[in-house]
């Protein structure tokens, strides 16, 4: 296996540039995404070297944008509904952009929608208090949002805030699909 490094998905370099952005060191980076450490180690040193090249004419706008993006959506769209794959944190501070990305979901076609929450590090009661609102407006158009995997580091928060009551939440995205479906299907019955 000689300098066959595997073939990873687009969203698999964006999580381990993220994770590199963040000063996350390779050993743990492999270690969460379950990756081989040499393949970890060859992204980082790919990164390293353009990042170094770059340095000079790019170092004060890399360090504001690092700065700005304190929180980051990602939409994947399946056949019948969206997962929006959220980092970074919810915090009074990323508010308005949360806010923001809350209200493009509520316009969108989509009947069902999934907040993935995998690699979020950090809830508050105001954050909370959003997505909270955000599942009541989604459910008065007659539309399914819930919460997808949260991080084992906002699970406290989830339940300080009685999240876990208020918005459904599935550790599985099969698991989302089957009970957002299968709600809609029992609506058209009624």
């Amino acid at each position: 296996m000689s300098g066959s490094a595997p073939q990873l998905s687009q969203e698999m370099y964006h999580r381990i540039y993220r994770l590199i952005k963040r000063d996350v060191e390779p050993a743990l980076i492999a270690t969460a995404l379950k990756l081989p450490l040499e393949t970890v180690l060859s992204i980082v040193s790919r990164y390293t070297v353009k990042k170094s090249k770059d340095a000079n004419s790019k170092a004060e706008s890399a360090g504001r944008q690092e700065e700005q993006i304190a929180l980051e959506f990602y939409m994947y769209s399946k056949s019948r509904y969206a997962i929006y794959d959220v980092t970074g944190r919810l915090t009074q501070e990323t508010g308005d952009i949360l806010n923001q990305e809350l209200a493009k979901i509520l316009e969108s076609p989509w009947k069902a929608a999934a907040l993935k929450l995998t690699e979020v590090n950090e809830l508050d009661e105001c954050a909370a208090t959003s997505l909270e609102k955000f599942a009541q407006d989604f459910a008065a158009k007659g539309k399914y949002a819930a919460l997808l995997d949260p991080s084992p580091g906002i699970e406290p928060a989830i339940a300080s805030y009685h999240l876990d009551n208020r918005i459904p939440i599935f550790g599985t995205e099969r698991a989302f699909e089957e009970n957002a479906f299968k709600i809609e299907a029992s609506q058209k019955t009624n």
